[in-house]
């Protein structure tokens, strides 16, 4: 995928940066699109932000997952969540096989992205490699993705 950071955009990832409901659009929309660059696929929306209330202090957050499952009959997928607060861009990718989600042995349970600055100024992703919730059993209801998806787009239509 070609994909090449808009500077104007990247500047809303400074802290305490304000912008219109269109500029966080446009930064919900360059995350999505150089998560996907760097991890060489497709994303698909779950769940957008409300743009409208996003402040200086405040951050916001929306699904994606990937397209077409991968892998043939091993039908592998993910749902992840990108999460943008002050001074700080993260992800965090949930891995799922025929509709069921993949946990890992010791209580490992998502891969963890951070979104870094560079030496040449720009961001890029990292992987953090697997990580568990500070919150606990935060993603434990998180089973099967059909389910997962069905019940956020069920609530982002209710907002």
């Amino acid at each position: 995928m070609d994909w090449q950071p808009p500077p104007e955009i990247e500047k809303l990832l400074d802290p305490g940066s304000i912008g219109s409901a269109d500029d966080w659009r446009r930064l919900k929309d360059y995350l999505t699109r150089s998560f996907a660059a760097y991890l060489g696929q497709e994303i698909e929306p779950v769940w957008e932000p409300i743009c409208e209330d996003i402040s200086p202090g405040r951050g916001f957050a929306f699904g994606i997952r990937s397209g077409p499952p991968l892998g043939g009959p091993l039908a592998l997928e993910w749902y992840g969540v990108i999460s943008h607060g002050p001074g700080q861009t993260r992800a965090v990718v949930l891995l799922f096989a025929q509709d069921q989600r993949v946990i890992p042995i010791q209580g490992r349970e998502y891969l963890a992205y951070q979104f870094c600055t560079t030496t040449g100024g720009l961001r890029e992703w990292e992987s953090r490699g697997w990580s568990t919730s500070e919150m606990g059993d935060e993603w434990a209801g998180y089973r099967r993705l059909s389910e997962v998806c069905r019940e956020m787009s069920r609530t982002q239509e209710s907002r």
